[in-house]
């Protein structure tokens, strides 16, 4: 159930290339027939500037079924990469294959970090030329409940731009 009241979350900041390369990605892993999804990741020292992205299906393979069936397998991937590469998760997105933007029922029963104050965005179209101004952006309040983010403190995923050398990305599989 969407929760009543905003509540505070974090501005989040993402570089245009890295919006831009995940949205390709999140289109890509799902070929345009099916969803796919990235836990977005920060470093612990500047927990607002999103630098990295982690997919589903690299944490666990078997995930992408039309919709997402993650396993707590890849869960302890997950925290086995944060923690090697110093990083934290902040947000997490997934798409739609319509320009619905809306929290499916699957989506506010099972948030994929059900911690109060973590961002779920989700991206329309499977993430094809996706803009940041499209997406659904939701905040989880705990026990259960959803709230939009409150408009003084809310989520913001704002576009800047930094050198390609800062940008970090994980790339291929785990192991």
């Amino acid at each position: 159930m969407i929760g009543a009241r905003p509540v505070d979350a974090p501005r989040l900041r993402m570089s245009r290339s890295l919006w831009r390369r995940l949205t390709e990605e999140l289109y890509a892993r799902g070929r345009g027939i099916r969803e796919s999804g990235a836990f977005l990741l920060a470093s612990k020292s500047d927990p607002q500037r999103i630098c990295a992205y982690v997919m589903y299906d690299d944490l666990d393979p078997a995930c992408l079924t039309g919709g997402i069936s993650f396993s707590g397998a890849g869960y302890t991937e997950l925290w086995r990469h944060c923690h090697d590469s110093r990083m934290k998760v902040v947000a997490d997105i997934h798409t739609h294959p319509s320009k619905w933007i809306g929290q499916s029922d699957i989506d506010r029963k099972h948030p994929m970090i059900p911690q109060a104050g973590h961002v779920a965005v989700i991206a329309p179209r499977y993430g094809l030329h996706a803009r940041l101004e499209e997406c659904g952006i939701y905040v989880y309040e705990g026990g259960g409940s959803w709230a939009p983010p409150a408009p003084s403190t809310g989520v913001h995923l704002s576009r800047w731009s930094l050198p390609l050398g800062i940008v970090q990305r994980f790339t291929g599989r785990l192991r």
